[in-house]
C-alpha cells in the first residue's frame, strides 16, 4: 500500500527521483542560452537614452538565470562527502 508518507521512499527506490544525464544536459544548454540572451538583451538596453539612470548591478542581480538542477547535484555531492 502506498499513501502521502510512502510517496517519497517509494519513489526513491525506483529511481524516478534521479535526473537523467540528458535531462540535466538540456537544462544546462537551455540555461546557458538563456544567460546569453539575457545578457545580450541587457547591454542593448542598457544604451537605451530612457534607462540610462537605472541601476544595472540590481537588474542583473534580479534577472540572472540559474540551473535548476545543480543545486541538486551539489546537494548529492554533499551528501556523498559526509
Amino acid at each position: 500500500m502506498i499513501n502521502g508518507t510512502t510517496t517519497k521512499l517509494f519513489l526513491d527506490k525506483l529511481k524516478l527521483t534521479e535526473i537523467s544525464p540528458a535531462r540535466f544536459q538540456d537544462m544546462a544548454m537551455a540555461t546557458k542560452h538563456m544567460m546569453n540572451s539575457n545578457v545580450r538583451a541587457l547591454a542593448m538596453l542598457k544604451h537605451d537614452r530612457f534607462l540610462a539612470d537605472s541601476n544595472w548591478r540590481i537588474v542583473e542581480r534580479s534577472t540572472f538565470i540559474e540551473d535548476p538542477y545543480m543545486k541538486k547535484v551539489f546537494k548529492s555531492m554533499d551528501k556523498h562527502l559526509l
